[in-house]
């Protein structure tokens, strides 16, 4: 536990309700200078990783990531639900009551967050 209790997030210079958990989820290249396991050709034209990580925004922690072929898609629901819901797994389950996840274009087109995570 955090001394104090949870940081409060903020957005727009605004403080977000402290019992507010936000997970952030975002994916980014990292290139690969040789052949290993799953390296590809990226959609930025270079060849390495697209993984697909999770920060808890309210202490900066990486929660969890999907190490992924240079070639994944951005927008790959399967994908962003498997990392999610291990980010998820590791938010104490006190704090699971308010979560507020934020991604970018990739991760909020239609039918990306329709469901459940189960």
């Amino acid at each position: 536990m955090i001394p104090g209790g949870l940081p409060a997030s903020r957005v727009a210079g605004t403080s977000l309700p402290a019992d507010l958990v936000v997970l952030d989820v975002d994916a980014t290249i990292v290139i690969a200078h040789s052949e290993k396991e799953q390296a590809t050709r990226t959609f930025k034209k270079t060849f390495g990783y697209h993984p697909l990580g999770v920060w808890c925004d309210n202490t900066g922690e990486f929660l969890a990531a999907s190490l992924r072929p240079g070639n994944a898609g951005s927008n790959t629901t399967i994908d962003h639900k498997n990392v999610l819901k291990a980010a998820i797994a590791q938010v104490p389950a006190g704090h699971r009551k308010r979560l507020l996840v934020r991604c970018d274009g990739a991760g909020a087109r239609t039918g990306c967050w329709t469901g459940s995570l189960s």
